[in-house]
């Protein structure tokens, strides 16, 4: 005898579709397991998804909370890695800005759109004295932030 499969109210059915519709926002780059804003051009981690839509869309916290939890079930075998991202000199990826940047020319492995902090940390890795040019201009995509605060 079979078992009949649980039926959703017309409320949960509600609630599903708005979570759906949220979830367009985004587009999936599998590669690098980051879901991009259609809206805001830049990357979230998925243990980001909520606050990115408090703080860039409005959307009120509960509401932010549940489609962070919908997103990730569906995206449950993802790792929740910042560290995952394109190697310097890779094309650029679908859906991302592209902003003029500045790198450490000493490590290569630090940049920024801000001169102050590449400055700060040539200054805090101890790579000496600012002995001619020791940074250079790379082009940057917004992974984590789109105002200039450390595009990867």
């Amino acid at each position: 005898m079979a078992v009949p499969e649980p039926t959703m109210s017309d409320s949960e059915k509600q609630m599903m579709d708005i979570l759906e519709e949220w979830s367009t926002l985004f587009t999936e780059n599998v590669e690098f397991q980051r879901l991009i804003c259609k809206g805001c051009r830049v990357g979230v981690a998925l243990e980001f998804v909520g606050k990115h839509l408090t703080r860039r869309h409005g959307v009120k916290k509960v509401m932010a909370s549940k489609v962070e939890k919908h997103i990730r079930a569906r995206h449950w075998s993802w790792e929740d890695c910042l560290e995952l991202k394109p190697e310097d000199g890779k094309g650029a990826q679908e859906g991302l800005d592209v902003f003029d940047g500045i790198r450490c020319k000493f490590c290569r492995e630090f940049s920024s759109r801000s001169v102050v902090e590449v400055e700060e940390h040539r200054r805090l890795m101890g790579h000496g004295e600012m002995k001619g040019c020791l940074i250079e201009l790379v082009r940057l995509q917004s992974w984590v932030g789109r105002d200039g605060k450390r595009p990867d």
